[in-house]
């Protein structure tokens, strides 16, 4: 059985592209209402839940939900605005990740360089630019290839 969804919100976009998800799921039958009588909307729909984009609540708008809450459970949009910025931390995190990982393995080959290469760190460092230079690659994927490489000519030549 499909709940009954009334979407609510005032950024048509955003409701076009909520109401595609949920109706993605095949859980929901999602009700767009057009217009500001949110107890007509309500009455008209019965739905089981109703979404509410509330950015600018006015008083009338918050009596309105406090009289149709009664009947059905009720989401402010803001659980959206939180979403995003949820999002985006984690885009951000993911981000800050990716070039910890970067880095590590910028230090893994100048110590291999260093290492087999009797090379200083700075040297090590601008021998691994100059390589990227000359590939028109970025450093990151030549650190990996190069760690990549000389990680298996190790495990090659141990018996």
């Amino acid at each position: 059985m499909a709940l009954t969804i009334l979407l609510i919100d005032t950024d048509a976009e955003r409701a076009r592209a909520l109401e595609e998800k949920l109706s993605q799921t095949g859980f929901a039958r999602v009700v767009r209402a057009e217009g500001g009588d949110l107890t007509a909307a309500v009455e008209a729909a019965k739905p089981d839940l109703v979404i509410i984009d509330m950015a600018l609540p006015d008083r009338d708008a918050l009596e309105d939900i406090r009289a149709v809450s009664a009947a059905s459970p009720v989401v402010l949009a803001s659980a959206i605005a939180l979403f995003q910025r949820y999002r985006h931390v984690e885009t951000e995190l993911a981000a800050a990740k990716a070039l910890l990982n970067e880095r590590r393995l910028i230090e893994r080959a100048k110590a291999l360089l260093m290492k087999n290469r009797k090379m200083s760190e700075p040297d090590a460092y601008r021998w691994l630019q100059k390589k990227a230079m000359n590939e028109s690659r970025k450093l990151a994927d030549v650190v990996a290839d190069f760690v990549a490489e000389a990680e298996n000519s190790q495990r090659e030549t141990k018996p």
